[in-house]
């Protein structure tokens, strides 16, 4: 079936025409109209496709825009489509600037893997959370599930989300510190900051309706050499979060929490690997709030989300990797300043804009595992 509609969607002798000066051929577009998860689905669709493509055929590999119809819509707001429906009298509008927009951008994919649980979702574009976060996801997730018809609203969601992030904060949540066994970002083992609640691995500057943890993070590390974060630069932002505050604030607040979250900069690099403790190690009493007082945690689970999607996960001796997956063509809004948030020469056919389509697993794959392997396999993410 996937090759029947290979060939009525992509004609070989439309998908095969040659630009003169180096730019990509004129390509079809598809509107995205959903939220963060329906862009992850059509993207996985895209790339399922061109694996199960006839043998010669060429590749179809239209440039996608997201139509914001969810309830954070962070890849919209990152690519320049708003953060609301932009209603029916506005659709047009969006369908021409679609059609107009600079060709030649790109969006890098990414894939999630488990060593033992099965994630949700293990395709990522937008960003990869264990922690609070994700739990208020979850919760939300289920009482939507639970009362679709209560739910379609984005205020009204939004503000059951930062409801189910409050209640968190009263009872107090899970730290990571002593969960997390080691953290490996592009090979070099980070610190997490005490008092992590949430892991953010971003893959774009929009999280939680609009906010920019990254950029409005500190500098953990005295390091002054991380590169400008971009969509299409084969390179991770890992964050912590250490207030279960931050996520009624993402939520209610969007972009404005500029200056109110409690986001530190841990590191940045191609790939991502997140240890876990064994389930002793993880259950141990250790100490909190200065040391004047010891928890111990009866938690076996962790929430886990991707662009939005969560599920809870045994985290016991898991092992998460997060590698570069594909890449596939987007073009920018009206609302995306130029040159924001993307690598230099993707726009308009540049030379050196990144190949499109499928990265191979074994090519990343065996990059994660010696970057792994390169860091020490004894070092502690808990900040001394």
């Amino acid at each position: 079936m996937a090759k029947e509609w290979y060939a009525h969607a992509a004609p070989a002798e439309k998908q095969t025409t040659k630009a003169t000066d180096g730019a990509r051929p004129p390509a079809s577009v598809v509107l995205c109209c959903g939220g963060d998860g329906t862009f992850n689905w059509v993207s996985t669709v895209l790339l399922e496709l061109e694996l199960e493509a006839p043998a010669g055929a060429a590749p179809f590999r239209p440039d996608l825009v997201p139509v914001p119809l969810g309830t954070g819509n962070d890849l919209s707001r990152a690519l320049g489509w708003g953060g609301a429906y932009p209603g029916e009298q506005g659709l047009g509008g969006v369908v021409a600037a679609a059609r107009e927009a600079p060709r030649g951008a790109s969006l890098d994919l990414w894939a999630v893997h488990f060593d033992t649980a099965r994630p949700k979702f293990p395709q990522m574009e937008n960003y990869f959370s264990v922690g609070v976060d994700a739990l208020a996801a979850k919760r939300f997730a289920d009482l939507r599930e639970a009362n679709p018809e209560q739910f379609k609203s984005q205020t009204k969601n939004k503000a059951v989300y930062a409801s189910e992030g409050a209640k968190l904060a009263v009872s107090g949540a899970t730290t990571l510190n002593y969960k997390v066994k080691q953290l490996l970002v592009g090979g070099e083992a980070c610190e997490l900051p005490e008092g992590t609640k949430s892991i953010v691995v971003l893959n774009i500057p929009s999280f939680g309706s609009g906010t920019d943890p990254w950029g409005k993070g500190t500098h953990l590390r005295r390091r002054k050499d991380f590169a400008p974060p971009a969509v299409n630069d084969g390179l991770l932002e890992v964050v912590a979060l250490r207030s279960v505050a931050d996520v009624p604030k993402l939520m209610a607040l969007g972009a404005a929490t500029a200056g109110r979250i409690s986001a530190a900069r841990v590191g940045q690099g191609s790939s991502v690997r997140i240890v876990f403790e064994g389930a002793e190690a993880a259950q141990e009493e250790h100490p909190t709030c200065c040391g004047l007082w010891k928890k111990k945690s009866a938690r076996t689970t962790l929430a886990a989300q991707v662009d939005g999607e969560a599920w809870e996960f045994p985290f016991a001796s898991e092992v998460i990797d997060i590698t570069l997956k594909g890449r596939v063509g987007v073009r920018f809004g009206p609302e995306h300043a130029a040159g924001e948030g993307i690598s230099a020469g993707q726009v308009d056919g540049s030379k050196g804009a990144p190949e499109l389509g499928w990265v191979p697993e074994s090519a990343a794959s065996k990059r994660a595992d010696a970057e792994a392997n390169a860091a020490s396999s004894t070092s502690s993410v808990s900040a001394a």
